[in-house]
């Protein structure tokens, strides 16, 4: 399978970057092929710039955004890990998001209706919180975060949608950090039987 892994998060001590290394990991060793997209170490401009906009409306896409539209064009599966902060992605992702997931790319409207065009790709998206898991189920984050993210952007444009939620990564110890690595990588194992 071709895996598009999309990474944003600014640094290389994090548990998103364990995160990142165990799924690499994994899928070395069941061996897929892979490319990764660390928005972070890429630089991306995730700022959504007026001629950037007019070019696209006039159907000339931006080679910046035409190099990420083909990595996701090539995949069969994405993998989009990232914390949570502010009950939201980190900006660059957000940016990333309105930037290459274009009308005509990723979904178009045919008669008054909304098609994704992304429908024969899976999603796992990974998301670390600071948030302990009591406090996410109690206050509804979790149901808010898939609105959001899960319907609102990436069932929209069709991809079928899995969700991982680390919680309270702030506030655990190394072993379980470890669990949740394991976790994740129980998950991949399961996925790609």
């Amino acid at each position: 399978m071709k895996v598009l892994i999309i990474y944003a998060h600014p640094r290389k001590d994090s548990f998103n970057q364990a995160i990142l290394k165990r799924v690499e990991g994994v899928l070395a060793e069941l061996q897929q092929d892979v490319i990764i997209r660390d928005l972070y170490a890429m630089n991306f401009d995730p700022v959504f710039r007026a001629e950037e906009q007019a070019k696209l409306q006039k159907n000339r896409t931006p080679a910046t955004i035409k190099t990420e539209q083909k990595h996701i064009s090539w995949a069969d599966m994405l993998i989009i890990i990232h914390p949570i902060w502010w009950f939201s992605m980190p900006a660059i992702l957000k940016g990333y998001i309105d930037k290459v997931l274009q009308a005509g790319f990723a979904y178009s409207y045919v008669n008054g209706k909304v098609i994704g065009l992304l429908q024969n790709k899976k999603l796992l998206l990974i998301n670390t919180t600071g948030t302990p898991e009591k406090a996410m189920e109690q206050k509804g984050i979790k149901d808010v975060l898939q609105t959001t993210m899960d319907t609102g952007i990436y069932e929209f444009c069709g991809l079928k949608v899995e969700h991982i939620f680390l919680a309270g990564v702030s506030y655990i110890d190394e072993k379980a950090r470890e669990a949740y690595l394991d976790q994740v990588e129980s998950h991949l194992w399961q996925e790609f039987k």
